[in-house]
C-alpha cells in the first residue's frame, strides 16, 4: 500500500498534471454538460430536417418513383456515413487528448491525417461506387422499374463522397475542441445545400 500524503481541497486543486495546472472549474457540471451537448444536439436536429426536408422535397415534388429511386440507395450510403462517423469519433477523441494535454502540433498531425486519408478513402469509395453502383444495386433487390433513377442518383451521391467525408470528418475534429464550432459548419452546410 502506498501512502499519499494528505493534502487540503484547495492544495489539491493546484497539483500540476503534465506542467499543466489543474485550478478549479469555473462553472457547474450541469452547465457545462449543456454548453458541450446543446450544440450536439442542435446539429444532430438541423441534420435531421435536412433529411425531412429533402425527403419532402423528393416525394412531393418529384413523385413515388424518385423518392423510390432514393430510397433504394439508402442502406448503403448509410453505411458509408456511419463508417466516416466512426473514424470522426476516433479522430475527435485523439484531437481532444491532443489539445487538452496542450499539444497543438499533436492536433494538427491528427487532423492532417484524418483529412488527407479520409480524402483519399473517399476517392476511393467515390471510384468504385460509381463505376460498381448499378450491379451493386440490383444485388440489394431494386426494383427495375426504378432502377435507372437509382443508379443515377447512387452515381451523383458517390461521387460527392469527398465532400461529405470531408465536411463529417472536419466538424467532428471541430467538436474535439469546441461543439459550437460544429453546430455553426453545420448550420452553414444546411444553408447552402439545403433543398
Amino acid at each position: 500500500r502506498v501512502a499519499f500524503p494528505r493534502r487540503g481541497r484547495r492544495e489539491a486543486m493546484q497539483v500540476p498534471y503534465h506542467g499543466i495546472p489543474m485550478d478549479a472549474p469555473t462553472t457547474r457540471l450541469p452547465r457545462r454538460f449543456l454548453g458541450f451537448l446543446g450544440p450536439l444536439v442542435l446539429t444532430n436536429l438541423v441534420q435531421a430536417l435536412g433529411g425531412t426536408a429533402i425527403t419532402i422535397y423528393l416525394g412531393q415534388l418529384l413523385g413515388a418513383q424518385a423518392l423510390a429511386a432514393a430510397v433504394s440507395f439508402f442502406p448503403l450510403f448509410m453505411c458509408c456515413i456511419a463508417f466516416v462517423i466512426g473514424l470522426g469519433t476516433g479522430a475527435s477523441v485523439l484531437a481532444g487528448q491532443a489539445w487538452g494535454a496542450r499539444n497543438p502540433d499533436k492536433v494538427r498531425r491528427v487532423a492532417g491525417t484524418v483529412l488527407v486519408g479520409g480524402f483519399a478513402l473517399a476517392c476511393g469509395v467515390a471510384a468504385l461506387g460509381a463505376a460498381f453502383i448499378g450491379d451493386l444495386l440490383r444485388v440489394l433487390g431494386t426494383a427495375a422499374e426504378v432502377l435507372p433513377e437509382a443508379t443515377a442518383y447512387a452515381r451523383v451521391l458517390f461521387l460527392a463522397m469527398p465532400v461529405l467525408f470531408l465536411h463529417q470528418l472536419s466538424a467532428a475534429l471541430l467538436r474535439a475542441r469546441k461543439a459550437r464550432r460544429a453546430l455553426v459548419a453545420q448550420h452553414q452546410v444546411w444553408k447552402i445545400s439545403g433543398p
